[in-house]
């Protein structure tokens, strides 16, 4: 129920990736601002959280549904529920026929295709879109999973699972070369890492592995302060919690079970007084409180991501209208098509906007 984001627009384009742009004609005919005024006018209050998140105020996205629902009966809409579709056939110039699993046929002048990817199948989205636009003779950018936890090598993370490390600098090899490096929170799970750092770098990274790209992550636990300077802040942090065993000093800068596995790593007993620990194993503390690596073996499978990454290609796709390039009368939106963004609001955003033009260019009579 993360409806948007409340940055300025022109922020929002960055959040897309390199084809972020291809979102302006559809953010000018429905920004942010319409869309919490369009919720708002028809009784759904708002709140914004503090990383500019746009919720309803009873954070239920049943509410959101409920509007929507709302507007379809006031507007005389008419849905046709329980009827999945089989196939589009585009029958010659805006005539199409639609096919359901009953049976039965419909004929339309102008479609629609807004199915959704083939993240959380249980909503009903499956991926049936991507074979009725391949079908219609679109090219498909094979889906992959986005905003998703990420699986690493090591075992470290089972003991952490459901920590969360807030302020840290997470950087993302690419063999030796870094590919991305930011500052935020993150989270331990079972098999790895998620937290808004992950996930909003997850689609890449799963792209890349498609690749074949051997990537890792470090963590670091004090990005302000220099890496040829930590090893001192750790000595005198040391010496001034002589008096104190290993386990209560490491305590004092990070969580306590991320302590014990630093030490456990280190090969030191958290009974030892601080006072004699080595440098040798002043070092090691040092290198994993500054350089936490894991190596990146997958992301969990797209059933279980946020987002669906891939789709019909943009290329394909006018992004004055949303019409189709390749059948007349054919207009798609949403996650249907190969664009998404970061966590935040920024899917939805996308995913109204682009339905939204979709929707006024399909309505448009010709020549007006």
């Amino acid at each position: 129920c993360n409806l948007t984001n409340n940055c300025p627009i022109d922020d929002f384009f960055p959040k897309y990736g390199r084809d972020g742009f291809f979102l302006r004609d559809a953010f000018n005919v429905l920004s942010n601002t319409a869309l919490v005024h369009f919720f708002e006018s028809r009784g759904l209050r708002t709140i914004v959280n503090d990383n500019g998140k746009i919720f309803p105020w009873d954070e239920s996205a049943k509410s959101v549904l409920l509007v929507l629902e709302k507007e379809l009966a006031k507007r005389k809409v008419r849905t046709f529920l329980g009827s999945p579709v089989l196939e589009i056939i585009s029958e010659k110039e805006r005539l199409f026929s639609v096919k359901a699993v009953n049976g039965s046929i419909a004929t339309f002048d102008r479609v629609i295709l807004a199915t959704g990817g083939v993240s959380y199948p249980e909503t009903g989205s499956t991926g049936d879109g991507y074979k009725m636009a391949e079908r219609l003779g679109h090219t498909i950018i094979p889906p992959r999973p986005a905003l998703v936890a990420v699986i690493v090598k090591e075992n470290y993370p089972a003991s952490l699972m459901g920590l969360s490390l807030s302020g840290i600098s997470l950087t993302i090899f690419n063999d030796t070369r870094k590919i991305f490096s930011g500052k935020g929170d993150l989270v331990f799970t079972a098999k790895g890492v998620s937290g808004p750092l992950v996930l909003s770098n997850s689609g890449m990274i799963s792209e890349r592995l498609s690749r074949n790209a051997k990537l890792s992550l470090s963590i670091d636990q004090f990005p302000e302060i220099p890496r040829d300077k930590f090893d001192r802040t750790l000595s005198d942090h040391l010496t001034a919690s002589s008096s104190k065993n290993a386990r209560n000093a490491m305590r004092e800068l990070v969580p306590e079970r991320l302590a014990e596995l630093f030490l456990d790593i280190s090969g030191i007993s958290g009974g030892k007084i601080s006072n004699q620990i080595t440098r040798k194993e002043r070092m090691a503390l040092s290198s994993l409180l500054k350089d936490l690596h894991l190596t990146i073996i997958g992301t969990l499978p797209i059933r279980e991501a946020m987002v669906t990454r891939g789709g019909v290609s943009l290329k394909e796709i006018d992004p004055k209208t949303m019409a189709s390039r390749i059948v007349k009368g054919l207009y798609l939106a949403g996650e249907v098509i190969d664009i998404d963004g970061d966590t935040g609001g920024f899917n939805l955003q996308a995913a109204f906007s682009t339905g939204y033009l979709a929707g006024l260019s399909a309505g448009r009579i010709e020549g007006s």
